[in-house]
């Protein structure tokens, strides 16, 4: 067997893939729910290696938790494989590295992966109470789900050559607020709308 050539730039299959079930827009700072479905690749993924899903630092996406399935930022996994791999979710602010700081990282703790295994990462999973993922709190064209994997459990993570993203717009508008100079004083019923009213006497 061919050892595998890590100075390659371009993988296609060997290292996995992964897609976005939901594929409309989120809206900025609003609660959801999203799959991401991963699909090991041709080289497996070894006992003791484990796959990121890394967001970027910039972001103020929802922090996934797995422990309060009634909370927000709910998250869980579901392992479609005939391995009988155990896998453990984490998530680190300090995850990975810049521009990819805040990572959940899956690790397979026992047994191994096989290619065409299937790792389901569903983000707030709505299931057993949860109200959702909270959304990052600005728009964006394209907020990528960054998906990095160490295939072989020697801490060497290598980015899938496509990871899903998705459109981040703005919700609908509630309320108008402007901010503009005033030159009224304490008490004085002036300001710009005094200002406009004496203007038009």
């Amino acid at each position: 067997m061919r050892l595998p050539d890590w100075t390659q730039k371009e993988w296609t299959d060997e290292l996995g893939a992964a897609d976005l079930e939901r594929a409309g827009p989120a809206v900025a700072g609003e609660l959801g729910s999203w799959r991401i479905r991963f699909r090991v690749g041709r080289w497996g993924i070894d006992e003791r290696g484990s796959i990121k899903l890394a967001f970027r630092q910039v972001s103020d996406w929802g922090a996934p938790q797995f422990e309060d399935p009634g909370g927000e930022n709910y998250t869980s996994l579901h392992l479609e494989s005939r391995s009988g791999a155990v896998l453990e979710p984490r998530f680190e602010w300090r995850g990975y590295m810049r521009h990819w700081r805040q990572a959940l990282t899956v690790d397979v703790l026992d047994g191994a992966l096989w290619e065409g295994d299937v790792i389901t990462i569903h983000l707030g999973d709505t299931a057993s109470g949860s109200p959702g993922m909270r959304a990052q709190t600005f728009n964006e064209s394209a907020f990528e789900f960054k998906f990095f994997v160490d295939v072989f459990g020697a801490g060497h993570y290598q980015p899938i050559p496509e990871s899903p993203s998705l459109r981040v717009r703005g919700g609908e508008p509630v309320r108008l607020v402007a901010t503009a100079i005033s030159e009224a004083a304490v008490g004085d019923g002036g300001g710009i709308a005094g200002h406009l009213d004496r203007r038009h006497q």
